[in-house]
């Protein structure tokens, strides 16, 4: 009992430390709001800045700067050597660093948590693209007594800032709200991580095979287990301890039972990475591939020929490209012990017949669509029986019952939709107008636009894009046609944008002025008060001086 005490007290001590820093991290959010909000600035973050290139927010990112270039990206990382693109300024996810370009992006692109402390502004977007789907792991309220105080204090704070949550299926609809402690809108548009496992995969594992030098007929199956730690003399560690598969013995069914050279991409979690060579196997060493440090996942499953996990979401999205699954999960009833119940009935169902877990998705009636081995025999049982037919059918059932959404435009269709969004409320317009010269004289029915816009602009005899870009250079100036509301404006300059025609207006220079000058003003009060602090200071030192004085007189006339 004195034990729990200690340890509740504990729990408080450090909840309560964490609230005192989220205080201060609050009050620097709103000083910082003397600088204005830079309406085409986009910042990016990836698993708490440990990511990078990669995820959900890369291809949305890519996306976005194709369908307008003016826009600007920052990118948080921890790690200042990773690799971004040339329109994409990587900054340094510390504190003064992370509240000032949050601060100033007009849109926040995120997977994951925003630290404890931050604070949006009133007219920012932010919208969290996720990290995963459909998940076999339960995450948030759904973990019960597994889900800290602290945890649901971080996740709150974060949820209750999000605009726009991404998700792929009505399964994630159902069971977010309490996965993710959520009660804001989503948006069914599908991963845009996942667009690269859509249609034709060869490109990219011809990529796959050519920086390996691999033979013609190779093949290769990913192995990518989720977060588990062991330890050993103190050391933290995943390997020796963990991985019971026998990579021989998996190499060599796969070959006898698919035919070519087998070869197995090992993926581990980012955060035990920089580990990997503390495995060895000298039998099957020339066969296996480390790739655990890639930004990207996604692209290197696109390029795979099987994949390999225990309890990964990205079992479902390999399953989405019809991919050669299975589930290697040795510790099934003590990983179900630890981290609380499962979002489906692995620990409980008969192996071959796993259903989802009703707790948590009530509506659904789905089974599992991939094997489960809990040993090396099982999985050599896995891979002899398996069926591309039978396997194929059955995720085509999976993915009707889940209401999934896959069709390789996640990414577009999220770019749209924020483009879209800054459109109504008018970022997309700038002083200069920029014209895309094979445009410029095209009938304006070419805009796809509704029957009343093209009303609209004929009676103000606007006939051409070319005649209307002359008319405009802000959405104030669209106003201004005779007869066009404020529905039939963000119509236009949304049809324009989709053209590759945005109209755009520079950042408020009068606004920049007043915070500056605000800002200078601040700094000369400090100044002065500095210059009184060390004057009073000085005093002082004189008064102390003449005290001491006075006092050694007084002390020789005794």
């Amino acid at each position: 009992m004195e034990h729990v005490v200690a340890t509740e007290s504990k729990e408080i001590k450090y909840i309560n430390k964490r609230r005192r820093k989220a205080f201060y991290e609050k009050v620097l959010f709103y000083l910082l709001r003397i600088f204005p909000v830079k309406k085409n600035l986009i910042s990016v973050c990836t698993f708490e800045g440990k990511g990078g290139f990669g995820c959900n927010a890369k291809p949305l990112v890519m996306k976005i700067h194709e369908m307008n270039p003016e826009y600007q990206f920052v990118w948080f990382v921890n790690d200042m050597g990773k690799s971004f693109p040339d329109y994409i300024k990587k900054v340094p996810n510390t504190l003064i660093s992370r509240v000032y370009w949050l601060t100033r992006s007009k849109v926040w692109i995120d997977n994951y948590r925003k630290p404890f402390g931050t604070c949006k502004r009133k007219n920012q977007y932010y919208i969290n693209v996720n990290h995963y789907t459909v998940a076999i792991k339960c995450t948030g309220l759904l973990r019960g007594e597994g889900f800290s105080e602290m945890a649901y204090l971080v996740s709150k704070n974060d949820s209750d800032m999000i605009d726009d949550l991404v998700i792929d299926s009505d399964w994630c609809e159902q069971c977010f709200d309490k996965a993710l402690v959520y009660e804001g809108t989503f948006l069914k548009t599908g991963a845009p991580r996942c667009d690269v496992l859509y249609g034709d995969r060869s490109t990219l594992k011809e990529r796959f095979h050519r920086k390996y030098s691999l033979p013609e007929d190779a093949k290769v199956i990913m192995f990518a287990p989720t977060f588990r730690e062991g330890a050993k003399d103190g050391i933290r560690s995943v390997y020796s301890e963990i991985w019971t598969i026998d990579f021989k013995r998996l190499i060599d069914n796969l070959e006898t039972k698919f035919g070519g050279i087998w070869y197995v991409c090992i993926r581990v979690h980012p955060q035990l990475a920089p580990t990997f060579n503390e495995y060895k196997n000298p039998e099957v060493q020339e066969r296996l591939i480390d790739e655990s440090q890639a930004d990207d996942m996604y692209e290197l499953l696109a390029g795979m020929d099987a994949y390999i996990t225990d309890y990964s979401s990205a079992c479902f999205e390999a399953g989405f490209a019809h991919i050669p699954v299975f589930i290697y999960a040795d510790d099934i009833q003590k990983y179900a012990k630890d981290r609380g119940a499962l979002m489906w009935n692995i620990a409980t169902d008969p192996r071959h017949s796993i259903g989802n877990n009703k707790k948590f998705t009530p509506k659904m009636d789905v089974k599992f669509p991939f094997p489960v081995a809990s040993d090396n025999e099982q999985l050599e049982e896995d891979i002899v029986e398996f069926n591309q037919e039978a396997y194929d059918n059955r995720l085509n059932v999976f993915h009707e019952k889940m209401g999934l959404v896959f069709n390789g435009q996640a990414s577009e269709k999220l770019a749209e939709e924020i483009i879209k969004k800054l459109a109504e409320i008018g970022i997309t317009i700038y002083n200069e107008v920029k014209k895309e010269r094979n445009m410029v004289g095209i009938d304006i029915k070419t805009l796809n636009l509704s029957p009343r816009a093209y009303m609209v602009l004929a009676r103000n005899e606007i006939h051409t894009v070319e005649q209307l870009l002359n008319r405009i250079k802000s959405k104030e100036d669209l106003l201004q046609i005779r007869w066009l509301g404020e529905g039939t404006a963000n119509e236009i300059i949304e049809k324009l944008a989709e053209n590759g025609i945005t109209i755009y207006k520079d950042e408020n220079e009068e606004a920049i002025k007043i915070a500056l000058s605000k800002l200078r003003i601040q700094q000369e009060k400090m100044q002065e008060l500095d210059a009184n602090i060390l004057y009073l200071k000085k005093q002082r030192e004189v008064g102390e001086q003449l005290k001491n004085q006075s006092k050694g007189e007084d002390d020789n006339g005794r």
